[in-house]
């Protein structure tokens, strides 16, 4: 009995700490595949005038960087025209590497979302058959989980955001000292095409769209954990 006991709460923290993970690594992935990011960064930063590169050709290497997380290749090759030219390699050696991490990266975050996924799922589903004979009484726990998640997500969030917007270099630096075991992402824009696409305010403006959608969905939930009882209680009583 006190082991059954143990093990839902210890269920109970996991499932709290599952929902901004998941909320978190779901509009990243979200995000990251948006044609709509790439479009809106590289018109806000000019980058067609930085690179040489059209915008349409811009978006044809994004779209092969999108494809390039997703698909099965080890290594990132595109070709594109700057300044009027056909180049068919348009990373060097040291970018094409990095991208090399970029993807173990985002492909782990994958990861991290399909194991949050069915892990709330499992919680879900064990919690609905722990009530099985009163199915109604399922949803005072999972608002109670839904409500603490939420809160925590939207605790990490504002820490986050006010971080960045701070000083979101230090931010970011300390990001790629924890996430790469290398300097490989140590790149000059006057020479690193890789970094000239892609400056530190594209990112800046991507961990805010990132978070922004993240706020908003925690908000959400926090609201539906709260009204949620309050109708089924209403409905009971009816």
């Amino acid at each position: 009995m006190i082991r059954n006991k143990y093990f839902q709460v210890i269920a109970q923290y996991i499932v709290i700490l599952i929902i901004p993970i998941f909320l978190i690594t779901l509009n990243a992935r979200i995000v990251i595949n948006s044609s709509s990011l790439y479009h809106y960064g590289f018109e806000k930063y000019s980058i067609t005038d930085i690179t040489r590169i059209s915008h349409q050709d811009l978006m044809s290497v994004s779209e092969s960087i999108r494809d390039y997380f997703n698909n099965a290749e080890e290594f990132l090759y595109v070709s594109t025209v700057v300044n009027n030219i056909k180049v068919y390699s348009l990373y060097n050696d040291r970018e094409i590497q990095h991208m090399v991490d970029v993807k173990k990266l985002i492909q782990s975050s994958y990861l991290i979302l399909n194991i949050s996924t069915i892990l709330l799922l499992l919680m879900l589903i064990f919690t609905i058959f722990k009530h099985r004979k009163k199915i109604v009484n399922t949803i005072y726990p999972i608002s109670a989980l839904i409500k603490y998640g939420s809160i925590l997500t939207i605790s990490i969030i504002l820490i986050l955001t006010t971080l960045s917007f701070f000083d979101f270099e230090t931010v970011f630096y300390q990001f790629h000292i924890l996430s790469f075991s290398n300097d490989l992402w140590q790149l000059d824009p006057s020479r690193d095409y890789l970094i000239a696409m892609f400056p530190t305010g594209f990112f800046f403006d991507t961990t805010i769209i990132i978070g922004a959608m993240t706020l908003i969905e925690a908000i959400i939930l926090l609201i539906f954990s709260f009204f949620i009882p309050f109708f089924i209680t209403k409905y009971r009583l009816s």
